[in-house]
């Protein structure tokens, strides 16, 4: 990216610190950034959002707002300045003026314009297939994470800032407690997957960015639960290789010139047989050619080598495949252990297959003492299973919605007197809440206080995380923008 630093420079000053306000033509990114930043600093506002760079900067959310708003106007005037589209310059559809005066994160799309079809600035025809041949950018704007697209307005007001714990009487600073927060969800492999080059995924793969965390909707407190199980798992299964699937994999990886050489032959066969005759296609004949040139090379190989038992089960191999041909199947380690009383070693090993998701579950009873207390449990239950819920696109309740936003996600950890974590009890990463039980009857019959409120609640969650488990994970050494714990080596880690 070539970014442009735009006036007024510094564009911003908090706490002592600048920033820039950094604008690239060439594909419409902005961000402001921190003046003189070391390098892989992260922007505390990019491209329409401020991220979690920005929480000790900018607390107050209509002071984000003015600044966002102004920052918009700044990259219209710089995108204008420049010649605008006539000149290929780019505007993220959230710096438009038709997205001016929207809160930050919130982007409308508009649809096309079948009268306006000349327009360049978005929408008519135009504007309709640019978002077609440029899906990359579509799916920037469009996303399923932003609040101001998805999910209840309700959910700040209801969660945000309130003192959810039970017991009401819970010591947070004083005893060993469980927290458990909720976050708003965003594609972890989503900036490496639309905007990385095709060169830096081919090389290294993919950054995993756990950048949900940039915002708290809530969080609650238990104590310390009754059962506490967690167990971690890796892939491993049998994997089986006869000699002779070795040896023809050994041909196979040291052949592979005369092999390609043999498959084009192959094709240019099946392609005249199929012109001439009508009959077979050039594929067919490609992969036969291969067939029969591994075969050749193999059994040359055999047959100079003067291997007894090798020869045995190359030519039962061949004989078995010359027997399927007449509709039967007669297996190679059949007719090795009914002549000879012998089997292929098939070599039997246990390999390692990947990584595995680890999922765990926690169980509360929750009574209630007292009418706040009774409250309380309401909307802790509440939290829970609203903030698992499949988003729908913002409105009434039963509104039409084209996508579904992913729920939110949740962040569990175990703290100590001081609100220090507890080193002998295993971190966890982000987790989904996959499953939750509400059983109103716990003792087996229904009791109640006015009103109908439960006197005792036991309530069942069933948590996964969102990625595996690996070793560099063990280290106080943390990537940026992933959302892991540094691990002490006084820990247990994850």
């Amino acid at each position: 990216m070539t970014y442009q630093n735009l006036s007024p420079k510094p564009y911003l000053t908090k706490n002592g610190v600048n920033y820039l306000l950094q604008y690239d033509s060439s594909n419409g990114a902005a961000r402001l950034i921190q003046e003189n930043a070391p390098a892989r600093t992260r922007p505390i506002y990019e491209d329409g959002n401020w991220t979690s760079a920005a929480t000790g900067e900018i607390v107050n959310l209509s002071e984000k707002i003015s600044i966002h708003n102004n920052i918009q106007k700044s990259v219209q005037n710089a995108h204008k300045a420049g010649g605008g589209n006539a000149k290929g310059l780019k505007l993220g559809l959230w710096a438009a003026s038709s997205q001016q005066g929207n809160v930050p994160g919130a982007t409308n799309i508009e649809l096309p314009n079948s009268s306006n079809g000349n327009s360049t600035s978005g929408g008519g025809i135009s504007g309709f297939f640019g978002s077609i041949l440029n899906a990359d950018e579509t799916l920037k704007n469009i996303s399923v994470s932003n609040e101001n697209l998805y999910g209840p307005s309700n959910e700040r007001t209801l969660f945000k800032g309130k003192d959810l714990r039970y017991p009401e009487d819970l010591k947070v600073n004083e005893q060993d407690i469980l927290v458990i927060s909720q976050h708003r969800y965003s594609p972890p492999l989503g900036q490496d997957f639309l905007s990385s080059d095709f060169a830096d995924i081919i090389k290294g793969g993919f950054l995993r960015r756990t950048d949900f965390l940039k915002e708290e909707l809530g969080t609650v407190f238990f104590p310390m639960p009754n059962s506490l199980v967690e167990g971690k798992d890796a892939g491993w299964g049998s994997d089986n290789m006869t000699n002779l699937a070795g040896a023809l994999t050994n041909v196979a990886l040291k052949n592979t010139e005369a092999l390609g050489i043999a498959g084009g032959f192959g094709g240019l066969l099946g392609g005249i047989a199929q012109k001439k005759f009508g009959v077979g296609n050039p594929l067919a004949g490609a992969k036969a050619g291969v067939q029969a040139a591994a075969y050749g090379i193999l059994a040359s190989g055999v047959m100079q080598q003067g291997a007894q038992d090798a020869q045995a089960l190359f030519g039962t191999s061949l004989i078995s495949n010359i027997i399927g041909l007449t509709g039967y199947e007669v297996p190679t380690e059949t007719i090795l252990s009914r002549g000879a009383g012998i089997v292929p070693n098939e070599n039997l090993e246990l390999l390692f297959t990947g990584p595995q998701l680890r999922s765990f579950s926690l169980t509360y009873r929750l009574t209630a003492r007292s009418k706040k207390e009774a409250e309380k449990i309401r909307l802790i239950i509440r939290f829970f299973k609203q903030g698992m819920s499949p988003k729908k696109r913002k409105g009434a309740a039963g509104a039409r919605s084209y996508f579904l936003g992913t729920p939110n996600v949740f962040r569990l950890k175990f703290l100590t007197v001081g609100m220090s974590e507890i080193e002998g009890v295993s971190k966890f990463k982000t987790c989904a809440l996959t499953s939750f039980q509400t059983d109103y009857t716990p003792d087996g019959f229904w009791s109640a206080y006015t009103q109908g409120q439960p006197v005792s609640t036991r309530i069942t969650m069933n948590f996964a995380e969102l990625e595996p488990i690996y070793d560099t994970d063990y280290q106080e050494n943390v990537f940026e923008d992933t959302g892991l714990s540094p691990v002490k080596d006084t820990e247990i880690g994850y």
